[in-house]
This record gives structure tokens, C-alpha cells and sequence, in this order.
């Protein structure tokens, strides 16, 4: 292509390849489940702007979050694991949900 493909675009040809995950780097401003990872507190704006926020990984602690999980950039295994649980729960509900309509 002598273009770049519209993310929105780029979905819909995943959804027909059966592709059941796609993980996006970039797009701050399309509202998809996300993880953000910021480097200190000084990310706040991109927190506060992101309405379906999965996890946060960092640098260090930050202390304004307590509704969404937190990691440590270094702790690997922990977040690891928990993407590894979220993503797999979400293919589960999206092929039940296939199943049903």
C-alpha cells in the first residue's frame, strides 16, 4: 500500500481473519481497552483521558489510582500474568458471545 491504513479499517480485516486479539501501540486519542504505560506522574493527562483503562504499568507507584491495577514495569510475571488472564477472559466472553447470535 502507498498508504497508511485507517486503524478502524485495519480492525475490520482482523475481525475477518478471525484474529482474536490485536494489540495497538499509539492511538492515545480512540478509546479502546488499554494499557497504559507511563514513565511517572507527570503522565496524569493520559490517566485521566482514558475512559477504558485496563492497566497501568510504570516506573514507579502512582498514588492518584486505586480503581484500576497497577504493576511495576519490572514486575514482569505479575503483569504478565494479568494480561495474559484479561485477554484470555475477553476471547472467551466474544466467542460465547458469537455463539449466542
Amino acid at each position: 500500500m502507498n498508504h497508511e491504513l485507517p486503524l478502524e479499517k485495519a480492525i475490520e480485516i482482523y475481525k475477518v481473519l478471525d484474529i482474536e486479539c490485536v494489540l495497538i501501540e499509539g492511538y492515545k486519542k480512540i478509546q479502546y481497552p488499554r494499557v497504559l504505560l507511563c514513565r511517572n506522574q507527570n503522565d496524569s493527562d493520559l490517566i485521566i483521558n482514558s475512559s477504558k483503562l485496563v492497566a497501568i504499568i510504570s516506573k514507579e507507584q502512582l498514588t492518584s489510582q486505586d480503581k484500576v491495577p497497577q504493576f511495576i514495569r519490572t514486575e514482569e510475571d505479575k503483569w504478565v500474568k494479568f494480561l495474559m488472564d484479561y485477554i484470555t477472559s475477553r476471547v472467551i466472553e466474544e466467542r460465547a458471545y458469537h455463539e449466542t447470535v
